[in-house]
């Protein structure tokens, strides 16, 4: 029970987080199971437009960052892969030749800098990015914690839906 009325939590907050915003606001948003899903089927609620950003093809992109949640979570992304605006990133896990050599970097960082950057492109003060996180600063480059930084480093407001709080996890 507590998972179902937190889950209508996040929307009445996405809702109130939305309604701020002119009708020609679009949303950006990975496909991974869990809160990126959520995600765009909250907005899709909201009748907000979203646009489904992938770092690898869709068919690579399960595997790595769906696959593992289950079939139902593969359903649910498909049925948004059918519906949305969806760019992809690259074709292959590697670098390109011009990244391949710097330091500390690799393809989920790279993906969260072109999505951010994306939204960068209409100005910083338009842009918010809304992160379901827990907080931890375990998950490294191209992790969430990494994204947050990054946003705020870039002037973007960044509003913080803590995963412990909405969840009841400790």
């Amino acid at each position: 029970m507590a998972a179902v009325l937190s889950a209508f939590g996040v929307l009445a907050f996405l809702a109130l987080a939305f309604s701020l915003f002119s009708a020609a606001a679009c949303a950006n948003a990975g496909g991974a199971s869990g809160g990126d899903i959520l995600f765009h089927e909250v907005c899709q609620d909201l009748q907000i437009n979203t646009r489904l950003y992938l770092a690898l093809p869709s068919d690579k992109f399960i595997v790595h960052s769906v696959a593992s949640a289950g079939p139902q979570w593969i359903e649910r992304f498909n049925m948004l892969l059918g519906k949305l605006v969806t760019r992809v990133l690259q074709q292959t896990e590697t670098l390109p030749g011009w990244l391949d050599k710097k330091s500390h970097y690799g393809l989920w960082q790279r993906d969260n800098f072109w999505m951010l950057n994306n939204a960068l492109a209409y100005g910083a003060m338009r842009v918010t990015l809304i992160a379901l996180w827990d907080g931890a600063a375990g998950d490294g480059p191209g992790g969430t914690g990494d994204l947050v930084a990054q946003a705020r480093k870039r002037g973007a407001k960044v509003v913080i839906l803590d995963t412990k709080a909405l969840f009841g996890l400790q």
